[in-house]
């Protein structure tokens, strides 16, 4: 089982409320599950827009490795009414590089697709063992419209002076609420 780690995030970016969960996976499905947890929080508005956001660690660098988030409209009273996410789970998927892949020669070519919420680019960088960014790019989504699927590909040089544990992450930023919207990314084994 994963840990969960969820924050409730309001309008400025102030974290409202915050918690932790288990993914309970499913055997016939690699790395998929559900998890639940109820996140108290307190507003003193009538209305507030917020986003919250659920993400996961690294086993091996204790580095984030995944963050998913959903936007919100919390109400100080009434009755809850919860609209299912019609997105689907995964915006930003990375095709090139593997999970584990070995990855050397100073740059690496980062491939994937996804969709977005803006018109901002994604920002895709390289981590080394200790989770310190050696290499860093952006490109925008090549689609249609801002919310219809499309592709991205981007050489990002990095510079390391011994072979290492890394990570190759892809970042969707916030155009309102301060902060990520998506990131995704893999762990890679970098040489020089």
């Amino acid at each position: 089982m994963d840990r969960v780690k969820l924050r409730l995030l309001g309008e400025n970016g102030r974290v409202l409320a915050q918690g932790t969960a288990w993914l309970h996976v499913l055997p016939e499905v690699e790395n998929s599950g559900r998890f639940y947890l109820e996140v108290p929080f307190d507003i003193s508005l009538v209305a507030e827009s917020a986003r919250l956001e659920a993400s996961m660690y690294g086993y091996r660098d204790g580095q984030l490795s995944h963050l998913n988030t959903v936007n919100l409209t919390l109400l100080s009273v009434g009755s809850p009414l919860t609209h299912p996410a019609i997105d689907g789970p995964e915006k930003l998927a990375i095709f090139y590089p593997r999970q584990e892949a070995v990855i050397e020669g100073g740059q690496v070519t980062v491939y994937g697709a996804g969709w977005v919420d803006s018109d901002l680019p994604l920002t895709v960088e390289v981590l080394d063992s200790n989770g310190e960014v050696i290499g860093s790019s952006q490109v925008y989504l090549d689609a249609p419209a801002i919310g219809q699927l499309g592709t991205f590909l981007v050489d990002v040089p990095y510079q390391i002076t011994f072979p290492q544990w890394g990570r190759i992450g892809v970042s969707e930023h916030s155009a309102d609420i301060p902060g990520l919207i998506h990131y995704s990314s893999v762990e890679v084994w970098l040489k020089p």
